[in-house]
């Protein structure tokens, strides 16, 4: 719980988000729930700042999600079954959810990775 002052600072700083403290099993977590502070704040960061490991990988699934929603904005369409689907796809490969790494997006870690050592 010694991170919580850290995550208000974020929060204070960045103008978005919210922090939910659990008590039940002493953790503290940052959250940013409105598409639009996603679109607007959250993903430009980490654009000009990329994950370093499969979490980049898991930026470019969370980034194609967006993609798909914000081509909606602004519309009176709704969320169509592929794209759903696919969304389903993006959420469920990211994280603990990745199985395996194709040798495209292990090149791609390899030339993006550094280490200083």
């Amino acid at each position: 719980m010694d991170d919580v002052e850290v995550l208000h600072k974020i929060a204070k700083i960045l103008g978005v988000g919210v922090v939910k403290i659990n008590k039940n099993r002493n953790s503290a977590v940052f959250y940013v729930s409105k598409f639009n502070d996603i679109v607007r704040v959250i993903l430009p960061i980490f654009q000009e700042f990329p994950l370093q490991t499969t979490k980049h990988l898991d930026f470019i699934s969370f980034s194609e999600a967006v993609r798909i929603k914000l081509n909606l904005k602004g519309t009176k369409k709704r969320i169509s079954k592929p794209d759903l689907i696919k969304i389903k796809n993006l959420k469920a490969n990211m994280n603990s959810g990745r199985l395996t790494i194709d040798k495209e997006q292990l090149e791609f870690l390899t030339k993006r990775v550094f280490i200083n050592v």
